[in-house]
């Protein structure tokens, strides 16, 4: 009997395995983790939830990727995303989507946060900082400098697998995630490479150094108070 429970039990780790080798670079080490756990189910399914939803784009990168080879491109996105990535995981993040240069980040779902809201802002505030670093590489090679814009809201979404029978992915949608697109498209004009709305500033604890940028119309949404990030709490 034990020897069967043994021979069992590598049995379940050995298909746990392929699992994680056959989603690895599919989905996001947090939803792959919850499949595991048995969590999430494979087909569709939503439910609502709180979700502190990030979006971020890189600025003119029409312009960078004219300047470039479609190799270089591809290299310079490939070096881009693999610091972004690492700040989402960094700060338990779920990478929900790429974007063309863009990305779509939740924190609070699948698994659940203490304060989905501040890992989003200390992420976000991360992924600045790692964009320093990288262009400084970039510099050094005679690459352009890429800048980004960051947006973050914080309100409920229906989250689950989303999609068609034949083909769905973990996601979000509801006009929270709507809300985090269109103030990203604002970081520019505000002069700010973090934007977040007044519901994400109302979650975070003291020590955040913030930039009231007042009430901003939002493109076919009602006008928004929104914040910028000067510095994280220590």
């Amino acid at each position: 009997m034990g020897g069967g429970a043994v021979a069992e039990g590598m049995q379940t780790l050995a298909e746990k395995n392929r699992f994680k080798q056959s989603f690895s670079g599919s989905v996001s080490p947090a939803v792959l983790q919850e499949m595991l756990a048995g969590n999430l189910s494979a087909g569709i399914s939503a439910k609502t939830a709180d979700v502190c939803v990030v979006f971020s784009d890189i600025r003119g990168f029409t312009g960078i990727s004219e300047s470039l080879s479609p190799e270089a491109v591809t290299s310079l996105l490939t070096r881009y995303f693999d610091r972004m990535v690492g700040s989402v995981h960094r700060f338990d993040g779920t990478m929900d989507k790429f974007m063309g240069d863009g990305m779509m980040v939740l924190f609070g779902a699948p698994r659940s946060l203490a304060n989905p809201c501040e890992s989003a802002v200390r992420c976000g505030f991360d992924m600045v900082e790692q964009l320093r670093k990288l262009n400084e590489e970039f510099a050094a090679e005679g690459l352009p400098p890429v800048e980004i814009g960051i947006g973050i809201n914080y309100g409920k979404v229906v989250v689950g697998n989303i999609g068609s029978t034949e083909r769905h992915n973990y996601s979000a949608i509801g006009d929270a995630v709507n809300v985090a697109s269109r103030i990203e498209g604002l970081t520019k004009r505000l002069g700010s490479p973090i934007v977040m709305t007044d519901q994400v500033r109302a979650e975070l604890p003291q020590g955040f150094e913030l930039i009231d940028f007042g009430e901003q119309a939002l493109r076919g949404h009602s006008a928004m108070q929104l914040w910028g990030v000067k510095a994280v709490a220590a």
